[in-house]
């Protein structure tokens, strides 16, 4: 954690770890296209579901497809086949 955020890191089989950056932390105008950002964060609705957290990773041309995927998901059904 650093300050009120997770941070993301790859890390290489020596144990080396590379920081993710968040894509919108980024100057979007200069932002390298081929690199893997954490692209969103999506907070569950307490009253209605279970408390979640979904982080998505990935490069800024899979943004969309991303997101479109997440709202597909059904986390309740995800924890009742655990």
């Amino acid at each position: 954690m650093t300050g009120n955020r997770i941070q993301f890191f790859y890390e290489d089989s020596l144990g080396m770890r590379t920081p993710l950056d968040y894509f919108l932390n980024m100057d979007q105008d200069s932002i390298p296209k081929d690199r893997d950002y954490v692209l969103f964060t999506l907070l569950s609705n307490k009253e209605s579901k279970p408390d979640f957290v979904i982080h998505l990773v990935g490069k800024v041309y899979e943004f969309n497809d991303l997101t479109q995927s997440v709202r597909t998901l059904n986390p309740v059904k995800i924890l009742e086949s655990l």
